[in-house]
């Protein structure tokens, strides 16, 4: 089932992966996997702030998302950072180990988004949680859609991936207006980040590995979602002043 691919590739829930069924079959259900996750850490997000000063419960709705999603984006970034590549429907490798270089990158990438999302105001920290997995899991599907990639000869032409893709993309579009939960001055300038940001950045990993990795996917995703919200964090402190 191609929904239980997507839930098993981009969350902590333990589906198995059916090899026969290629991922790019599911990536049309990638924004509404993002917008679950969205949902349930808000949920978490609203009840700590209660308990906790602002500063940790930002640090752990940053925390429950990157765990609700297994911790993969940012395993594929460190792994990127350490010079490995692995590709859709392999898996990451079993025998990965991390180094004070991978260690760092995701490290600041998880300060970097509990910073930004801790000096947001209160009203737009709650949407920002919400809309935080929504565009990583966007990018994913740019990246999925506009990368060569490898699939087993059964499927080179599978019309059921081309309708996909088409459906893929304009639900990403679609749920990306989802920023506009903030002020349009704000929404339009953050857009366009993060369409700069994964563009850019997707070019640049197309060239550098000739096709699509996991690694790429990961770091379009974390790049996607920490641009937006420091943009959202300058656009705030901007209109405090």
């Amino acid at each position: 089932m191609s929904l239980g691919n997507a839930l098993g590739y981009l969350t902590v829930l333990p589906i198995p992966y059916k090899k026969h069924v290629p991922l790019i079959r599911s990536i049309h259900y990638f924004p509404f996997v993002g917008a679950g996750m969205g949902s349930i850490a808000v949920l978490f997000f609203i009840a700590s702030r209660h308990v906790l000063p602002d500063v940790l419960s930002c640090f752990l709705a940053v925390a429950a998302l990157e765990a609700m999603g297994g911790g993969s984006s940012l395993r594929g970034l460190a792994e990127m950072a350490q010079g490995r590549q692995t590709f859709p429907g392999h898996g990451f490798d079993s025998g990965f180990k991390l180094e004070k270089r991978g260690l760092a990158i995701a490290t600041i990438v998880v300060i970097l988004k509990v910073s930004a999302l801790a000096v947001l105001p209160r009203e737009w920290q709650t949407r920002a949680v919400f809309i935080l997995p929504v565009l990583g899991r966007c990018a994913q599907v740019l990246v999925f859609i506009l990368s060569p990639h490898r699939l087993p000869e059964a499927f080179a032409g599978d019309p059921a991936i081309a309708r996909r893709r088409v459906r893929a993309g304009f639900l990403s579009l679609a749920l990306l207006l989802l920023l506009f939960l903030f002020p349009w001055r704000v929404a339009l300038p953050a857009l366009a980040v993060f369409a700069a940001v994964a563009g850019l950045g997707l070019k640049y990993c197309n060239k550098r590995f000739q096709g699509l990795t996991l690694q790429t996917v990961a770091l379009i995703s974390e790049m996607g979602e920490t641009s937006v919200l420091l943009c959202l964090a300058a656009m705030a402190r901007g209109q405090l002043r």
